[in-house]
């Protein structure tokens, strides 16, 4: 299976000191929070990034947390549960994504 070159640009709306990515894939974690990818703060563009390596063409879902524990897990604006977040990697995708808030 091939794999792509994934970036991801995040912006939270609530203060994080600390921004993981963590999902359904091995590159993300397989759901294993302890296994999560810290995202590096970018001074120039004020938001977080991270570029991983996916598998080009298969369902990717994941979910971002602000320690490697599930009781930091984003949220809703009302501090609602959210569904997992759901991409199909394919060659030169950059997201530019934002986060409402944070369980913690």
């Amino acid at each position: 299976m091939a794999r792509v070159r994934v970036s991801f640009t995040v912006a939270p709306k609530s203060y994080c000191e600390n921004l993981y990515i963590v999902g359904s894939t091995s590159n993300l974690g397989c759901w294993d929070v302890k296994k999560a990818t810290q995202l590096r703060f970018c001074e120039e563009c004020q938001k977080y990034v991270v570029t991983k390596i996916l598998p080009e063409g298969e369902t990717v879902e994941f979910k971002f947390v602000t320690v490697k524990d599930w009781n930091g897990v984003e949220k809703g604006i009302w501090r609602e549960e959210i569904s997992n977040r759901t991409i199909v990697p394919v060659k030169g995708l950059k997201l530019d994504l934002t986060i409402e808030t944070f369980n913690n």
